[in-house]
């Protein structure tokens, strides 16, 4: 399905400018310079336009694109350093007081799944669409926080203990139960692609490049 064709519900902008300038470091030069690469009509078609007059969907499906083509994305199932898969999640904008965070989240194949990133990225429906949670500020800021890498900003001085990771990643997994069970909206079929943040057999949290009506 062409980007025009889909419904957007959330689309990190920071993600999307930050990976298609590396796609057009690495990728862009060498096609210009006569290097022929096998890549789908609607990609070729896009790499002679300037970067910068490209809608953001457009740099979302060329992104997408790269990272299946570079077999660094997985699925919900078995995921690599990303997943490109479709799912019935719940989401919604999750706030309290000055914290806030875009969910999706559902249980898929037992696996408790969820995407988490800035409420700022929700775009149309879900823009407007706030969950009904009882997860408290200090929740919500850090899922953002791990979402966004941030949480071990603390750390620069020195890494972290592994003991202190497994604590974040075990405080983690709780937020993400006590969210699962608060959002509850009507679950939608969505098809996304994620950065995986954390995984084990029975979770998933990834923050997403884009998600989208499936």
């Amino acid at each position: 399905m062409g980007y025009l064709m889909k419904y957007y519900l959330y689309v990190s902008e920071t993600k999307v400018g930050m990976l298609h300038s590396q796609i057009g470091v690495s990728l862009f030069s060498k096609v210009k310079a006569g290097i022929k690469l096998k890549l789908p009509f609607f990609f070729e078609a896009s790499l002679d336009a300037d970067s910068e007059t490209k809608t953001i969907y457009a740099k979302v499906e060329e992104i997408r694109n790269q990272i299946l083509a570079g077999g660094e994305c997985g699925t919900i199932e078995r995921p690599k350093s990303y997943v490109d898969d479709t799912a019935l999640l719940s989401f919604g904008s999750v706030t309290d007081y000055a914290a806030s965070i875009a969910f999706f989240g559902g249980i898929v194949g037992g696996k408790k799944v969820a995407l988490i990133g800035s409420s700022s990225s929700l775009v149309g429906a879900a823009k407007v669409a706030e969950a009904d949670h009882r997860l408290d500020y200090y929740t919500i800021k850090f899922m953002a926080e791990m979402s966004e890498g941030r949480l071990h900003d603390k750390f620069r001085a020195a890494p972290p203990e592994p003991a202190e990771i497994e604590d974040d990643l075990r405080s983690l997994e709780e937020s993400v139960e006590q969210a699962l069970g608060d959002v509850n909206t009507p679950p939608r079929r969505l098809s996304f692609t994620a950065k995986v943040i954390h995984d084990t057999s029975n979770f998933l949290v990834a923050s997403p490049i884009f998600v989208a009506m499936a």
